[in-house]
């Protein structure tokens, strides 16, 4: 009887203590997703007051007024391109991309005449993380294929993820151009094989 017993309280006692490793195990995973694995984090950016994935092109002319021009691409996913010239946070122009069928606002894209990474990060501060891509060709050409995040990519992007915010940065340290999204730019990883 007494074995009973001993054998019984090590058996619950083993399960306590695996019980609690379990637990702190799922808690070290959770940590380290959050700290390690950033593509989580990337929310839906506001623009002027438009956000994206859900602002309409009505609330985009009470914000921005009237575009100077205006480019329909028709395809599998059809978009309406409206640009503005202008002063905006930094002289050049401004792309917003509408897609046509949920007549919602999908991304702004901004083109600076004359921004350096530097410029940029002072801007709009300190907590980006540098992520490079690279083009999934098997699914079109270079200006056409989707990104996919790869260590050794040729586009390197300096991302607000959590303000949906993506600064698209050339070989010399220039602004190429900056992107407002509602999603990540990017896939993990490649989807060719």
């Amino acid at each position: 009887m007494l074995k009973a017993v001993i054998f019984s309280m090590l058996l619950i006692q083993s399960l306590l203590v695996t019980g609690c490793f379990d637990s702190a195990a799922q808690q070290n995973k959770q940590l380290s997703t959050t700290k390690g694995d950033t593509r989580g984090l990337w929310q839906a950016a506001t623009y002027r007051g438009l956000t994206m994935g859900k602002s309409t092109p009505a609330e985009m002319r009470r914000a921005l007024g009237r575009p100077k021009r205006t480019e329909v691409f028709d395809g599998p996913n059809p978009e309406i391109w409206y640009e503005y010239e202008g002063t905006w946070e930094f002289s050049g122009t401004l792309t917003v991309v509408v897609d046509k069928k949920k007549h919602i606002i999908r991304t702004v894209h901004m083109y600076p005449r004359d921004l350096n990474k530097e410029e940029a990060t002072n801007y709009f501060g300190s907590d980006y993380v540098t992520t490079r891509y690279d083009f999934d060709l098997c699914l079109g050409d270079e200006e056409a294929a989707p990104l996919f995040e790869s260590q050794s990519g040729s586009v390197i992007s300096i991302e607000y993820r959590q303000r949906g915010i993506a600064v698209a940065v050339n070989a010399l340290g220039r602004v190429d151009h900056i992107s407002y999204v509602s999603e990540p730019i990017g896939a993990a990883y490649s989807k060719c094989k």
